[in-house]
């Protein structure tokens, strides 16, 4: 049964480079500002809900995702598939209508 073994290896060999990929194209997509990144103060108990109104605040917010004590917010849907794939995230859409109309004026 050597095959019967190696598919395992195999499976897990892929999902480590697609972990590798994966944080590669993060890194690419906060350094050129696409993904911004901000962190959930250690109190909060649920980072998500956290995240979704501190992106539903912005007034350029489409998408956004927690990872732990992590936010992930971004203007292009586009990266959605990305966050997505991240083990352990939990996120979504902000449809446009959701927004605020005075998000970008007064304190905040």
């Amino acid at each position: 049964g050597d095959v019967k073994e190696s598919v395992p290896k195999i499976h897990h060999r892929a999902v480590q480079q697609q972990q590798c990929l994966l944080r590669d194209a993060l890194d690419l997509h906060l350094a050129s500002g696409k993904i911004r990144l901000s962190a959930c103060p250690p109190e909060e108990k649920d980072c998500a809900h956290r995240c979704r109104s501190y992106c539903s605040f912005q007034s350029d917010c489409r998408v956004y995702f927690a990872v732990d004590r992590d936010c992930f917010t971004s203007s292009y849907p586009s990266v959605m598939p990305l966050l997505t794939r991240i083990p352990g995230s939990v996120g979504g859409f902000i449809p446009p209508e959701k927004l605020p109309k005075g998000a970008n004026h007064g304190g905040g």
